[in-house]
C-alpha cells in the first residue's frame, strides 16, 4: 500500500474483546444467519476479486497518470521548437542559449594548427651514390660529345653544340647554354679533362651532404625539428653540409689560382669543369616531403578541438542585430545540442518526479495512516498540486510570449497548494506538499532559486493563516495575507541579488501580490469542488453543518424536540470524549446533531418525543413486530433526509452506524413473553430485533454510539433530584461493557485503551451535569414549591420521559 495502511486488527477492540461471546448467543447466531448456497458464495467470492482487481488497477493507473501530468506540466524542454532564422535577418528580441552547448573556435583551432605546423619535425635522407652519377652522367654527356664529332666531319662547332644541347635536355633534363656545349665539342678528347672534373665531384660531395636549401635546414636543425636518416661519415650539422644553390660559387672559388682545386685542375680547363659540375651537380640530401606531411597531419589531428563555450541563458544575438552566417552556425549548434539532450533531460526529470512522489507517498504512509491508497485518494493528494502547476505552467507560456521572463516563475500560485490541502487534509501535508509543488516547478524555470523561495515562503503562509480557518471567506484574507509575504519576498531575493534594479524589482512585486489574491480566488471555488466530488468533510463544512440554524436540525427541533435535546446531549458527551482521545470531534460533533434525524417523521413513536397519554400507549396497541420495524425505520428515514439536505457521506453513515446491529430489548423481551404465552411454534428470531447495521467502521461512529447509548439509560435511570455517583459510574461501565461484549466495536480500530479514555470522559461529564446545587427558599409571600434544587430537575421539567426501567432494574428504551 502506497499511502496508509490500516490499523492491525489486533490492536481493535473489537479484536481484543475475543471470544467475549457466549456459546449460546454464537449458537443462536449460527441458527438466525440466513443460509447461503455454495454457488452463491463461489459467485460472490469471484465477484470479489475482481472488484479488488478492478481498485488495484485503477489506484496504480491514477498514480502513473499523475506522475506523467506532473513531468509533463514541468518539463518545459519537451515542447522546444527551434525558430527559423536566415542570414540578413534582423531579429527582434535578444536570443540566449536555451542549453549549454560548446562550438569550434575557428580561430584558436586555426592557431593552434598552425603552431603545430611551425613545430613539426622536418625529414631528411641522404641518397648514396649520387656523385657516381653525375660523373656517369657526364661521362654520357662527352660521349655523345664524340659521336656528334664523329658523325659529322667538318661540321661547324655550333651545330654539333645545339644537337648536344637537344640531348642533354632530352635525356638529361639539363639545359646547356651554347658557350658551355660549343666548349665541350671543342674539349671533347682532351686527355686530362676527366681527372679534373673527378677531382671536381670530389670536392663537391666527398665526406659532405648537399642539401637543396641550406638555409631552411639551418633554421629547422636550431629548432630540433630536423630528422636525419644520414650514413655514417655523414654530419647532419649544417656546418658539415653543402648548400646546393652554393656549388657554383664554391667551385669558382675553389678553382681559382691559389684554391685547393685550382692546383689539381689545369688552368684551361678551370672554367669548364667548374660550370660543366655546377650544371649536372644535384642535392644528395633529400627533403622527404611526403612523409614530413604525413607526420604533420597525424600530429595535427591528435591536437585537441578548441571550444567556445556557451552557458545556458548566454547572450548569443542580441536584440536589433543582423544575423550573419556564423550566427547561423552558432544557433544551429545550439539546436543541435538541445534535441541531442532532449530526451535524456525528460527521463532525469521524470525520475526527480517519481522522487518527490515516492517522498509524499511514505510521509502519508507514516504519519496519515488513514489516508489509504485509493485512486480517490491518489486524487485528492495530487490535484492541488496538478492545478497549482498547470496555472503556473500556462502563466510560464502566457509571460514568455509578453517577453517578461523575470516575471513568469512568480505566477505559480503556490498558495493554493497550501490553502487547499490544509483545509482538505492537513497542515503538515499542506507543508509537504507546498515543499513539493514548488521543488517540481522550479523544474520548468530553470531551477530559479528566487522563485523557488518566493513560491515556498507564499505556500507556507497560506497554511499557516489557514491552520484553524472556521470560515470560507478567510480563505480570501488567507489569499491577501500570501500576496502580502509573495511580494515583501521578492522584493527582498531580488535586492539581496542586485541592489542596483530596485525600481525593477518593485514592479516584480505586483506579480507576487496578484499570485496570492488568485491564490484566494480560485480555491474557493476549488475547495467546493473537492468536497462534493471526493466526499471530503473539511473543518470549514463541518462548522457549517454544526450550526443550530441549519434547516434540517430546526425541523428536528420542531417536530421532535425530545430528540433534539437529545441529540444535544449526546453531543456534549461525543465531543468530550473524541478530544480525549484525539478523535476527530467536529466530526462527532455533526454526526452527533444529525444521528437521530430520521425520528422526524413518527416522533410520537419514540419515548422522548411521548408526552400524552395516548403517545405513550401507541406500542401498547401494536405488535412488537410491527413496534420494531418502525423504530429501526428511522434510520433508512435519516439517511433519505441526509442526503436530500446534501450532507456529507461522512455524517451520513453515523445514522446507520451509531445503532450498528445492536438489538432492541424492549420489543425482543415483549415478543419472547408473547411466544411464551401463546401457542405459536413459530421461534422469535433474535435478528427481526436488530439494527442492520453496519457497525461503526471507524471511531468517531463508535463514540457517538456510546455517547448515545450512555446518555439514554443515564437520562432514564436516574430521575431523582441526587443521584448516587457510584451508581453513575457503574451504569456508565456497564452500557459501555455491553456494546463491547456484543461486538459493536469489531469492525473499527478502536482500542481498550480508548475505551477506557472515553468511559471516564462520560462519567466526568455526566458528575459536571447532576452537580448538586443548593435550594433558594421562597421569596415571602409567595406561595408554591421551592425553585429546582439541581441541574437535573430543571431539565426533567423541560423533557419529557425517555424511557422506561425493566423489572430487573436495567434500563429499555421504546424509541431504541
Amino acid at each position: 500500500m502506497v499511502f496508509g495502511k490500516k490499523t492491525p486488527p489486533a490492536a481493535s477492540a473489537g479484536v481484543a474483546r475475543g471470544a467475549a461471546k457466549t456459546p449460546a448467543k454464537e449458537k443462536a447466531a449460527r441458527e438466525h444467519r440466513a443460509p447461503k448456497s455454495d454457488r452463491g458464495a463461489s459467485g460472490a467470492a469471484g465477484q470479489s476479486r475482481v472488484l479488488r482487481l478492478a481498485n488495484w488497477s485503477g489506484r496504480w493507473v491514477a498514480l502513473v497518470v499523475v506522475l506523467a501530468v506532473t513531468t509533463l506540466l514541468v518539463a518545459t524542454n519537451l515542447f522546444y521548437r527551434p525558430v527559423a532564422h536566415q542570414v540578413g535577418e534582423r531579429v527582434e528580441s535578444d536570443i540566449k542559449a536555451s542549453v549549454s552547448f560548446s562550438v569550434v573556435d575557428e580561430v584558436e583551432q586555426q592557431k593552434a594548427i598552425e603552431e603545430k605546423k611551425s613545430q613539426s619535425k622536418q625529414y631528411y635522407r641522404f641518397v648514396p651514390g649520387v656523385q657516381a652519377d653525375v660523373g656517369s652522367r657526364i661521362d654520357a654527356l662527352f660521349q655523345e660529345a664524340r659521336r656528334v664529332a664523329a658523325a659529322r666531319p667538318g661540321a661547324d662547332a655550333k651545330g654539333a653544340a645545339k644537337e648536344i644541347m637537344r640531348w642533354a635536355e632530352t635525356q638529361h633534363r639539363i639545359t646547356l647554354d651554347a658557350a658551355l656545349a660549343e666548349e665541350l665539342v671543342s674539349k671533347r678528347d682532351a686527355p686530362d679533362l676527366p681527372f679534373a672534373l673527378n677531382k671536381a665531384l670530389d670536392a663537391v660531395y666527398s665526406g659532405r651532404g648537399v642539401v637543396d636549401d641550406l638555409k631552411v635546414y639551418r633554421l629547422y636543425h636550431e629548432k630540433g625539428l630536423v630528422v636525419f636518416a644520414n650514413p655514417p661519415g655523414i654530419s647532419e650539422n649544417p656546418q658539415f653540409m653543402r648548400d646546393f644553390s652554393g656549388i657554383g660559387p664554391f667551385l669558382r672559388e675553389q678553382l681559382a689560382s691559389g684554391g685547393d682545386l685550382a692546383i689539381l685542375v689545369p688552368s684551361e680547363h678551370r672554367g669548364f669543369v667548374g660550370r660543366l659540375v655546377e650544371a649536372y651537380a644535384r642535392p644528395n640530401v633529400l627533403y622527404m616531403l611526403d612523409k614530413t606531411n604525413e607526420e604533420r597531419e597525424k600530429e595535427i589531428k591528435s591536437l585537441q578541438v578548441k571550444r567556445k563555450d556557451f552557458e545556458r541563458g548566454a547572450m548569443l544575438v542580441r536584440k536589433d542585430r543582423v544575423i550573419t552566417s556564423q550566427d547561423l552556425e552558432l544557433l544551429a549548434s545550439m539546436q543541435r545540442t538541445h534535441a541531442r539532450t532532449l530526451y535524456l533531460k525528460f527521463l532525469a526529470i521524470a525520475l526527480y518526479i517519481i522522487l518527490l512522489a515516492a517522498l509524499a507517498c511514505y510521509y502519508l504512509r507514516v504519519f496519515r495512516a488513514d489516508v489509504h491508497f485509493t485512486t480517490g485518494n491518489v486524487l485528492l493528494v495530487a490535484l492541488p498540486v496538478l492545478i497549482a502547476l498547470g496555472i503556473g505552467r500556462v502563466a510560464l507560456e502566457v509571460v514568455h510570449l509578453r517577453n517578461l521572463p523575470e516575471a513568469a516563475g512568480y505566477a505559480f500560485p503556490a498558495g493554493i497548494i497550501g490553502m487547499l490541502t490544509v483545509i482538505l487534509l492537513d497542515s503538515r501535508s499542506g507543508i509537504l506538499l507546498v515543499t513539493i509543488g514548488s521543488l517540481a516547478f522550479s523544474i520548468a524555470t530553470g531551477l530559479d532559486f528566487k522563485v523557488f523561495l518566493t513560491s515556498l515562503l507564499g505556500g507556507y503562509a497560506a497554511v499557516a493563516v489557514l491552520k484553524s480557518a472556521q470560515e470560507r471567506k478567510e480563505v480570501l484574507k488567507a489569499g491577501l495575507v500570501v500576496g502580502v509575504v509573495n511580494a515583501v519576498v521578492i522584493l527582498l531575493v531580488n535586492f539581496i541579488d542586485d541592489p542596483t534594479r530596485l525600481r525593477d524589482n518593485f514592479s516584480l512585486t505586483f506579480w507576487g501580490l496578484g499570485n496570492g489574491v488568485m491564490s484566494g480566488v480560485i480555491s474557493m471555488p476549488a475547495l467546493v469542488l473537492f468536497e462534493s466530488s471526493f466526499g471530503v468533510v473539511t473543518d470549514i463544512r463541518l462548522l457549517e453543518l454544526t450550526g443550530l440554524d441549519h434547516p434540517l436540525l430546526k425541523e428536528l427541533e420542531e417536530k421532535a424536540p425530545g430528540s433534539y435535546q437529545h441529540s444535544l446531549n449526546v453531543c456534549k458527551l461525543a465531543e468530550a470524549a473524541a478530544r480525549a482521545i484525539g478523535a476527530n470531534y467536529l466530526l462527532v460533533r455533526a454526526g452527533a446533531y444529525y444521528h437521530d434525524v430520521g425520528k422526524v417523521l413518527k416522533p410520537q413513536y419514540f419515548g422522548e418525543n411521548q408526552i400524552t397519554l395516548e403517545e405513550k400507549s401507541l406500542h401498547a396497541k401494536i405488535s412488537p413486530y410491527m413496534s420494531a420495524m418502525i423504530i429501526k425505520n428511522h434510520v433508512k428515514a435519516g439517511i433519505d433526509l441526509a442526503r436530500q439536505h446534501h450532507l456529507p457521506e461522512k455524517v451520513v453513515d453515523f445514522i446507520p452506524q451509531h445503532q450498528g446491529t445492536t438489538i432492541i430489548t424492549y420489543f425482543y423481551n415483549r415478543a419472547l413473553k408473547r411466544f411464551e404465552d401463546s401457542q405459536s411454534t413459530d421461534p422469535v428470531r433474535e435478528i427481526d430485533f436488530r439494527y442492520p447495521g453496519p457497525k461503526p467502521q471507524s471511531i468517531e461512529p463508535a463514540i457517538v454510539m456510546l455517547a448515545d447509548a450512555v446518555e439514554a439509560t443515564v437520562t432514564s435511570r436516574f430521575t431523582s433530584v441526587t443521584i448516587n455517583e457510584d451508581e453513575l459510574v457503574m451504569c456508565v461501565k456497564k452500557t459501555v461493557a455491553d456494546k463491547f461484549n456484543d461486538g459493536q466495536f469489531d469492525e473499527c480500530d478502536l482500542t481498550l485503551r480508548d475505551l477506557h479514555q472515553i468511559r471516564e470522559s462520560f462519567i466526568k461529564t455526566l458528575l459536571g451535569r447532576f452537580h448538586q446545587r443548593i435550594a433558594y427558599p421562597s421569596a415571602p409571600g409567595l406561595s408554591g414549591p421551592a425553585a429546582p434544587t439541581s441541574k437535573r430537575d430543571r431539565l426533567e421539567r423541560e423533557a419529557p420521559e425517555h424511557g422506561r426501567p425493566k423489572a430487573n432494574g436495567q434500563v429499555v428504551h421504546a424509541g431504541r
